[in-house]
């Protein structure tokens, strides 16, 4: 289904490898293709040509083929990558941007490498820095302090008065190890 092609009347980014995949060819004789710039484009049976534009939903680019919504990284992926499957694995742009589905700018995951990296548990063991000492959770500073866990993440999150925790205590949520204080 691969090769190289060459549409004429579409202006592209000229770059080394890249070229055109067939991916549809619908039953009226329209061929369907895209590029590994991400441009989709139609070639109808008497050899007219046209650039398909998408339409962003969801922060995702589609383009309509045979009436169908599809996304144009899952085409990407799918033609550049020979073991993608769409219930396996995940395609993510590197740059956030829908509209730059450029097969430099794609990763694919696995749907577990994915839940690892952006799933509900990506960031919950945050450390915590009070008095100049780091402590593993809010929860073991919390012990070591004789606070109760819930007025010290309150306090962590100004919701309660300071004046509920010792004077003493300054505090701050820390990233990796970027351990600082106030």
């Amino acid at each position: 289904m691969s090769g190289s092609l060459y549409f004429k009347d579409i202006k592209l980014p000229h770059r080394a490898n890249h070229y055109f995949h067939l991916i549809h060819e619908s039953k009226l004789g329209k061929l369907y293709y895209i590029h590994t710039s991400g441009v989709v484009c139609v070639r109808y049976k008497n050899g007219k040509e046209r650039k398909l534009e998408g339409f962003i939903k969801d922060d995702d680019l589609y383009v309509k083929i045979e009436n169908k919504a599809v996304k144009v990284k899952s085409l990407v992926a799918r033609e550049m990558c020979p073991k993608y499957n769409s219930q396996q694995y995940s395609v993510v742009l590197k740059d956030g941007n829908p509209k730059n589905c450029d097969w430099y700018n794609i990763e694919i995951f696995t749907k577990q490498e994915l839940g690892k990296k952006t799933g509900i548990l990506a960031g919950k063991n945050k450390k915590v820095s009070i008095n100049g000492k780091v402590y593993e959770s809010v929860r073991a500073a919390a012990k070591e302090l004789f606070v109760s866990y819930q007025t010290l993440l309150d306090y962590l999150s100004g919701k309660v008065n300071k004046s509920v925790i010792p004077k003493n205590i300054k505090n701050k949520y820390c990233e990796d190890k970027n351990y600082e204080s106030n």
